[in-house]
C-alpha cells in the first residue's frame, strides 16, 4: 500500500496494528516516503534532546497509587513475572511527551514505553524504582557502546530524568531497598523498545 492511497491511521486500524509506527515500517518504502520518515524521526529526537536542558520529571511522584488517583481511573502497567508495577498512567488518551504529535492517533491509547518519563501523565511509585534503576544501567551500556548521535542525545536525556527521580526521591531507604531489588531480579526492563511497548499492550491494568 502507499501513502497516497490512504492515510497511515487508516492502514494501522485496518492491518490491526497497536501503533502506527509499526505500519510505517512495512508500507510505502519508496525513496520520498523513507526520506519523510528520517526527517520525523530526526524532528522527535532534536526535540527529546533539548529535554538536556530541563533534566527533571514532570509527572507526579509517591510512594503508592492514592485513593484520589485510583477513583479516577490510574492505569498502573506490569511486565510479566516480576510482582511489582512499572508504573502509572493518569489518561492514556491525552499524552504530552516530545514528539508525542508524530507517533500519537488521537482518540486511541497511547502505547507505554520510555517515553512516558518525558510525559507529565505518568506516575512513578516506590515499586517503579527497581526498573528505573534497571534501565539507567542499559542506558550507561548503551552508552558506553555507542558512538555520538542524536540516539546517544535522546539516551543522555533519558539517564538525566532517572537520575533527578532517584535524587529527588524523599526515601532514601526505599531507594536502597529498590538497589537491591534490581541486583536481585535484575534483568528487569526490556532491552529492546519494540518487545516493551508490545507487552503493555497485552499486560496492562486499570486500577478501579
Amino acid at each position: 500500500m502507499h501513502r497516497k492511497e490512504k492515510p497511515l491511521s487508516v492502514i494501522s486500524l485496518l492491518q490491526g496494528h497497536a501503533s502506527t509506527e509499526t505500519t510505517d515500517i512495512y508500507y510505502d518504502s519508496s525513496g520520498l516516503a523513507m526520506k519523510e520518515r528520517r526527517a520525523r524521526l530526526r524532528a522527535e529526537l532534536e526535540t527529546v534532546a533539548g529535554l538536556l536542558r530541563t533534566r527533571q520529571f514532570t509527572g507526579l511522584m509517591g510512594q503508592a497509587p492514592t485513593p484520589a488517583q485510583v477513583s479516577d481511573g490510574l492505569t498502573i502497567f506490569f511486565i510479566p513475572g516480576h510482582e511489582k508495577g512499572l508504573w502509572g498512567c493518569r489518561n492514556r488518551l491525552a499524552p504530552d511527551w516530545p514528539g508525542f504529535e508524530q507517533r500519537f492517533t488521537m482518540g486511541r491509547k497511547c502505547v507505554p514505553s520510555t517515553n512516558c518519563l518525558f510525559c507529565s501523565q505518568c506516575c512513578v511509585f516506590e515499586d517503579s524504582l527497581p526498573y528505573l534503576i534497571d534501565r539507567h544501567a542499559q542506558i550507561e551500556e548503551s552508552l558506553s557502546n555507542a558512538e555520538e548521535s542524536d540516539f546517544s542525545s535522546s539516551l543522555n536525556a533519558e539517564r538525566d530524568v532517572i537520575d533527578w527521580l532517584l535524587a529527588n526521591w524523599d526515601d532514601d531507604r526505599a531507594v536502597q531497598r529498590a538497589f537491591g531489588y534490581q541486583q536481585r531480579h535484575s534483568p528487569l526492563f526490556p532491552v529492546d523498545r519494540a518487545v516493551f511497548e508490545v507487552l503493555f499492550d497485552d499486560s496492562e491494568l486499570t486500577v478501579s
